[in-house]
């Protein structure tokens, strides 16, 4: 197998945990926006908050209450060693030596669905 191929393979088995770490960033970021309280957490205009800093302000402001998704948070912050774990994720998508597989996509994502169902429904203020 070539260093192309490898790569290609590589690259293959990386993606679906790439497009989940993106999707669920930007799906946060909208969120907060949608909430008026990104501004909160950015500390100046060059400033984009990282998920660890997103998720402190979410536990710390009490924007998310349903106790099964702050433990996930908390578990999602401090479990380094799981497939779902903030330092994992940003594994897959900065270092080039790191490859995910389905396996660790999926259980990322059993972690953060009830996350994901809240910050993709949002509750308005005058609900």
């Amino acid at each position: 197998m070539t260093n192309y191929e490898r790569f290609q393979s590589k690259i293959f088995r990386m993606l679906p945990m790439i497009y989940f770490v993106v999707f669920f960033e930007c799906s946060l970021v909208e969120f907060l926006k949608h909430l008026k309280e990104y501004d909160k957490i950015k500390k100046n205009n060059e400033h984009n908050p990282k998920l660890g800093e997103m998720f402190t302000h979410l536990l710390n402001n009490k924007i998310i209450t349903d106790s099964n998704v702050i433990q996930a948070i908390n578990e999602i912050k401090s479990d380094w060693d799981k497939p779902y774990s903030l330092e994992r994720m940003n594994m897959v998508n900065h270092n080039e030596n790191y490859a995910s597989v389905e396996k660790d996509t999926r259980a990322a994502w059993g972690k953060v669905e009830k996350l994901m169902i809240q910050i993709l429904n949002p509750k308005d203020d005058e609900e």
